[in-house]
């Protein structure tokens, strides 16, 4: 099971070793090269005003810039850490990690994911913006054994905005 950049992780894992995998679940993950949603990141991580002076006004912050997305906010607020100097910034190299996405993502992963054999369930949030329907569509008709299911009110962290849910769907299709 691999979510968003976990799932092109999957992907690549289930190709090199098929007889280690029994079923592969894709959470939000897409297949196709997207090199708009580098695009958006870099722009994403360029507003945010790092290294903030502590952890409270880090939090303010996030909440009134992303009350539209406040998973996205509290995700990008979980990964702040204090620096020796008392302020608060990434936990990550954020060039590095733009970088990464950007080999990963801008590259089309569809003739590896066309040529695995195993069963598998793709979970799209109905309000995602990192995986569009047609692309989840054309990933579940490019080959058989693909189930879709989509959580509609979810957006692309669907395992913590319904974390019910998305187990019972998985749950479904292991025991299926």
């Amino acid at each position: 099971l691999g979510h968003s950049m976990g799932g092109r992780v999957a992907m690549v894992f289930t190709s090199l070793f098929p007889s280690r995998v029994r079923y592969l679940v894709l959470e939000d993950s897409g297949a196709t090269a997207r090199p708009d949603r580098i695009v958006w990141i870099r722009g994403l991580l360029g507003q945010i005003p790092t290294p903030f002076d502590n952890r409270e006004a880090a939090k303010i912050f996030f909440q009134d810039h992303f009350r539209d997305d406040p998973m996205l906010g509290g995700f990008l607020h979980s990964n702040l850490q204090p620096n020796p100097d008392g302020t608060y910034g990434w936990r990550f190299h954020p060039e590095t990690m733009v970088e990464t996405i950007e080999k990963g993502r801008a590259k089309d992963a569809m003739p590896i994911y066309s040529k695995i054999p195993q069963r598998t369930l793709i979970v799209r949030g109905g309000q995602s913006a990192e995986f569009p329907q047609s692309e989840a569509e054309l990933m579940r008709d490019s080959r058989p054994g693909v189930e879709l299911s989509v959580i509609e009110e979810a957006g692309h962290f669907v395992h913590a905005s319904h974390p019910v849910e998305f187990c019972r769907v998985v749950e479904e299709f292991l025991n299926s």
